[in-house]
């Protein structure tokens, strides 16, 4: 029983610390939302789904390189522009301090 105590989520966790139980407990499959995308688009990766692809195509254009000779490198920089435009989007201000 004890490994699926840590599937669960029981609590919410405030900034301070503090556990408080959830009214409705769920469990967390570790399925976010990219994976997701790559299950229901049929892909093996995630970078490979339309979440990353256009990101990747606009790399590819504006670097004149392609994909397949500097997957890794292409990855990154999708990832952290993925995430640069969810945090503008939200009107978090990037910062090398704090979260």
């Amino acid at each position: 029983m004890e490994i699926w105590n840590n599937v669960f989520m029981e609590y919410y966790r405030d900034d301070t610390g503090i556990l408080t139980k959830l009214p409705s407990q769920n469990v967390d499959t570790g399925m976010g939302f990219e994976r997701m995308c790559m299950v229901l688009q049929g892909k093996t990766s995630p970078y490979d789904t339309d979440v990353f692809q256009t990101a990747v195509h606009v790399l590819e254009k504006t670097l004149d390189i392609s994909y397949d000779n500097h997957a890794r490198r292409m990855r990154i920089i999708s990832d952290h522009c993925r995430t640069a435009l969810s945090l503008i989007t939200e009107n978090i201000q990037p910062s090398n301090e704090g979260r």
